[in-house]
């Protein structure tokens, strides 16, 4: 592509054309650097930090009927520049089980830092929450707390996707393009998406791989499931 302008040359003006400045286009896929389940819990005292899945919507059965809300946060420091301008976000995510309703799970930017220690549960009932695990009422537990039980986030919702079936999912959306153009330009704000489904009805809960599913599963063998991907899309002036 050229761009025309007009030159003074020797008292005369002249019509040349020169090359524009054309951006310059990347695609980074960045893997979760942490995860974690809040477990509907009045003690705020179970977690599922090292757990191979993370759990969004309502549990039922011997899980005990309690709401699951799930914790994603991928480090794009030094990954994505500053000066980058965010042109596409996907987040991909894997179910690995197959609702009994479908679930629209809804992403909010979450408000505060939170942690992942080594809680492990194979199910949704997680496990005793560690030092530094988030849980329903604590972003680190058991010394920091959220504002709001069940995590503080940023309303309204960012994307929202409906699952309902075992598979893999993507959200995206213009709300996401600009969390993460945020998250890039001011790193220190960057908690992380809080993950919501449908907390009505029993049996509606998704228990989406997480980070560590191909390092922890049941009886300590991995799941072999893909872990989560941000993907991210952007440009730079050359």
């Amino acid at each position: 592509m050229c761009i025309k302008k007009l030159i003074p040359f020797l008292g005369l003006t002249m019509l040349v054309s020169v090359p524009a400045v054309a951006d310059l286009y990347f695609t980074e896929q960045i893997t979760a650097s942490q995860d974690n389940t809040l477990i509907d819990d009045p003690e705020g005292a179970r977690s599922n930090g090292a757990g191979p899945y993370f759990f969004v919507g309502m549990t039922g059965g011997n899980e005990g009927g309690g709401i699951r809300r799930g914790l994603i946060h991928f480090d794009m420091e030094g990954v994505i520049p500053e000066q980058a301008r965010i042109e596409n976000v996907a987040l991909h995510l894997y179910a690995s089980n197959d609702p009994d309703i479908a679930e629209k799970v809804r992403l909010y930017p979450a408000l505060q830092d939170w942690g992942e220690d080594a809680s492990c549960g194979n199910g949704g009932k997680g496990a005793a929450a560690k030092p530094g695990d988030a849980t329903w009422l604590h972003t680190f537990y058991d010394t920091d707390t959220w504002g709001e039980a069940g995590g503080d986030r940023e309303r309204p919702a960012s994307a929202r996707e409906d699952v309902d079936m075992l598979g893999a999912y993507t959200w995206s959306s213009n709300r996401m393009k600009r969390d993460v153009q945020s998250w890039v330009e001011q790193p220190e704000t960057n908690f992380g998406w809080l993950l919501i489904g449908d907390e009505r009805y029993p049996r509606t809960v998704v228990a989406f791989a997480s980070r560590e599913s191909m390092t922890c599963g049941a009886n300590g063998m991995p799941t072999g499931l893909p872990v989560p991907v941000l993907e991210v899309s952007y440009s730079l002036a050359d």
